[in-house]
């Protein structure tokens, strides 16, 4: 990985420093086989290079001079789409993405996706896909122009949506569309498993749980995900008991066994299925397979970086609790299945800046996560504590009533020996939800004066 030198006195006071893209993105950033960038906005207003992958050093050298604390124009040259994409993510809190056809500099790369994110901290991730040889192929082969342009529109929702799952299933679908099939699985490779994580069908089964087959099983599934080689199974007779199972409830009889790789390494498997066994089937899907393996491996390596990426943003990276962004987003949630959320509770920490200043901000960062950890102590399961300030917390007690928040409240302040103040307000239907965090502000406001 190639990441910048720590910012500059210009840069803000918790930038993405080395050490942070390391410790938030480190093996998805760096195993990605596109080029990423992390981009800090500065103190003077400008993006600059805060880290860069090995996959977009080496793409970019020698035409890009990747050096540290750069700004945009540095690096590229001005005028350039990418320094409005970052200004345009970030401040609007969206993911962009833009093909476009890059000049004959860019040497082998001519068509290039790009995609922009944002990340906490004032941060934007900018990934660059090369898309080059999909185009090309297509247009030489215009018989299966569709096919490819079904396989770039799935890969294409993973990076316009941020939605990863919806990803997965589209290409599944676009994979039955291509090879004709009856049923098409993904299964990636999880904790010792291959654990389906989309399907497509054609006919209105009713679904089980999701297919788990460990690695040691015999079957082909397993054994594909062992050897990296294909497996050709043309009667469900042969296979394993899991796979068998749902041979039948889909009545499947042949299927392809296909091996997701990445960098040498089996990360999945993309099963293709029919119902009955034909002599032309195999020989269409197996031209077709290598394009669809590696359109899932795509899909897998981009869903693990923006499912990162997206826990990132929602995510306070201390105490691992929900920060502002992922407190708003739950509780709308909440607001929008239910007629009544409860009663959020408003907790400060009192005393923090004075930790801090005397005892140093490892002394209050170890306060907050102490916090956190005997507070979610206190919890019900399905209720839901937010880091939503420095040193202020949220918590929503769903289906609560009001009366049920002084005996947690006793709980929460004797829990860690944590001076706290605390407000509460029970949410109505109707009201936003952030009028009723007000609300509880406006009370935990009234519980510290009163403390004095």
């Amino acid at each position: 990985m190639s990441t910048g030198e720590a910012p500059p006195d210009d840069g803000p006071a918790h930038g993405w420093t080395p050490e942070e893209v390391e410790r938030r993105l480190g093996p998805l950033f760096a195993l990605s086989p596109d080029p990423v960038a992390v981009w800090q906005l500065a103190g003077d207003g400008q993006f600059r290079l805060a880290a860069v992958n090995d996959a977009g050093a080496a793409v970019g050298a020698p035409l890009v001079a990747w050096r540290p604390w750069q700004t945009v124009h540095e690096v590229f040259g001005a005028p350039s789409l990418i320094a409005p994409m970052l200004v345009t993510a970030h401040r609007d809190q969206v993911t962009l993405t833009r093909e476009i056809d890059a000049t004959h500099d860019a040497g082998p790369w001519r068509h290039i996706r790009m995609t922009v994110a944002p990340l906490a901290g004032d941060a934007v991730v900018i990934q660059a896909a090369d898309v080059t040889a999909l185009w090309d192929r297509a247009e030489r082969n215009g018989e299966r122009a569709a096919a490819f342009q079904a396989v770039a529109d799935a890969v294409g929702t993973l990076l316009a949506h941020f939605d990863p799952d919806r990803a997965r299933h589209d290409l599944c679908s676009a994979a039955l569309r291509i090879a004709r099939a009856d049923a098409v699985f993904l299964l990636e490779r999880k904790d010792g498993e291959l654990v389906e994580t989309a399907v497509a069908h054609r006919d209105e089964t009713t679904r089980d749980a999701p297919l788990r087959i460990p690695v040691g099983d015999p079957g082909p599934a397993a054994e594909t995900a062992r050897t990296g080689e294909r497996r050709y199974v043309a009667a469900s007779s042969t296979s394993p008991p899991a796979t068998q199972e749902r041979a039948s409830e889909y009545g499947l009889h042949t299927a392809f066994f296909e091996p997701v790789l990445l960098h040498g390494a089996v990360r999945g498997v993309l099963l293709i299925a029919w119902h009955e066994a034909d002599g032309s089937l195999p020989e269409r899907a197996e031209q077709l397979m290598p394009l669809l393996a590696g359109a899932a491996g795509e899909v897998i390596t981009r869903a693990e970086l923006l499912e990162q990426l997206s826990d990132d943003a929602t995510h306070d990276p201390l105490t691992q609790l929900p920060n502002r962004r992922g407190w708003d987003r739950m509780v709308a949630h909440l607001t929008s299945v239910a007629e009544r959320t409860g009663a959020p509770l408003s907790l400060d920490l009192n005393g923090l800046k004075q930790v801090n200043d005397s005892e140093g901000h490892a002394a209050g960062d170890a306060l907050l996560q102490r916090a956190a950890r005997s507070w979610g102590e206190q919890l019900r399961a399905g209720d839901i504590l937010a880091r939503v300030g420095g040193d202020e917390f949220a918590i929503a007690l769903p289906g609560a009533a009001g009366d049920a928040a002084p005996g947690l409240l006793a709980r929460l302040r004797s829990s860690a020996g944590i001076d706290v103040a605390v407000g509460c307000a029970e949410w109505v239907p109707g009201e936003d939800p952030t009028e009723t965090l007000r609300r509880a502000d406006l009370d935990m406001y009234r519980d510290k004066h009163e403390a004095g």
